[in-house]
């Protein structure tokens, strides 16, 4: 309920798509989903299950959510979705301590060749990841180095949920 007061100003600020996740123990989940009405439109139906390696809301999960998903990780092997997708574990693993760094993550054709997505991690009360925010476009809006504005929107609507689920930044 409080990301669906945050979701429409979002999409509207960035002129695309926006999704709210949760985490599950096979991946995240949408939710919910506000579309950007153009002339193509990109939809990701609530309950859709994003796979933890290859989205930028599963990147999210692994870099914030509890240590227990990467064991999902290691002892499965990752599917390859496109040619894009990142099946190596040790790659894996630098670029999730580089999203910790960040805040944020993108999966740049990782799951459908054409689209990106950029994702932010929504915390809780307790500093516990609730879910996650994601801005979905075709990587010719939405490229695989983000503009600056639209890391600075996602990350911005991630902290007004977040805020919003009674979380304070230390």
């Amino acid at each position: 309920a409080e990301a669906r007061r945050v979701m429409p100003i979002l999409r509207d600020r960035v002129k695309q798509t926006v999704t709210v996740g949760q985490v599950e123990d096979n991946g995240v989940r949408i939710l919910d989903i506000f579309r950007y009405r153009s002339e193509f439109e990109i939809s990701t139906p609530p309950g859709t299950l994003f796979e933890f390696h290859s989205s930028a809301q599963g990147k999210i999960a692994l870099a914030f959510g509890p240590g227990r998903l990467w064991q999902k990780i290691e002892n499965n092997s990752l599917r390859k979705r496109t040619d894009k997708t990142n099946t190596n574990v040790a790659l894996l693993k630098q670029e999730i301590d580089k999203i910790r760094q960040v805040g944020w993550a993108v999966a740049p054709e990782e799951v459908l060749i054409g689209i990106n997505a950029l994702a932010a991690p929504i915390f809780e009360e307790t500093g516990v990841l609730a879910g996650t925010i994601t801005i979905v476009g075709s990587v010719q809006h939405l490229k695989a180095k983000p503009a600056p504005e639209l890391v600075e929107a996602v990350l911005d609507g991630a902290k007004q949920i977040s805020a919003r689920l009674g979380f304070r930044e230390v």
